[in-house]
């Protein structure tokens, strides 16, 4: 289970927390500072290949960014990744967002995975591998950007809502499935009703939802 929370860095406007669990919510963290104790960086590099969720979320944390100033959002994401988060989401809303996921794989010698989110056209899949990345988020389900992700091999979060909507993802091949906004459904009690049918379903949970609410 993957559940947002948005946190403030000095040198970026925002950037907001994923906590990645396979089987039960863990708790959530409240400031990027308190992640630098006991935080370690992958050892390896990473291939272009399509990687597992495990695999593209080491330590069950993402950081996502979405800025206008993309100098400050390049060193929010270093610093993030130093911090121990260390995969990091660029919305495609990020002016000039692939050359930024190029610059931190280059910058970070591969150690951590970069992804791309707000992804709307299977055109931009072909570029997010060009550039590197290891995952493609979108805001909706759309199902033409999964079968690009299948041709690019590489890891697809579709977005989705309605039960019928999280299991048309799933058969579209998204690993994960973007639920998404959460807050106006319920927050954790609909994932909890959502649990009950829908249980082997890795969930990413997004659309403002309070820290106090992270292992609900």
């Amino acid at each position: 289970m993957i559940w947002s929370r948005e946190l403030s860095v000095a040198v970026a406007p925002v950037i907001r927390m994923y906590q990645h669990t396979q089987a039960q919510l863990a708790g959530g963290v409240e400031a990027l500072p308190s992640l630098v104790v006991g935080a370690t960086a992958p050892s390896t590099n990473l291939n272009l290949s399509m990687r597992s969720i495990a695999e593209v979320f080491p330590n069950r944390l993402c950081g996502v960014l979405r800025t206008d100033n993309a100098d400050a959002g390049f060193q929010a994401c270093l610093t993030a990744m130093e911090a121990g988060v260390n995969t990091i989401e660029i919305t495609k809303t990020v002016p000039s967002c692939f050359d930024m996921i190029k610059g931190l794989i280059a910058t970070t010698m591969g150690r951590y995975p970069v992804g791309v989110g707000t992804v709307w056209d299977p055109g931009a899949v072909k570029e997010a591998k060009q550039a590197g990345a290891s995952f493609v988020v979108t805001p909706v389900l759309l199902p033409e950007v999964a079968d690009a992700c299948r041709q690019e091999d590489i890891l697809c979060v579709l977005g989705a809502l309605t039960p019928t909507e999280i299991y048309q993802a799933r058969l579209a091949g998204a690993a994960l499935v973007k639920v998404f906004p959460i807050t106006p459904v319920g927050g954790p009690r609909y994932i909890q009703s959502l649990n009950g049918p829908l249980g082997g379903v890795p969930f990413w949970v997004s659309g403002g939802v309070p820290i106090e609410d992270v292992g609900a």
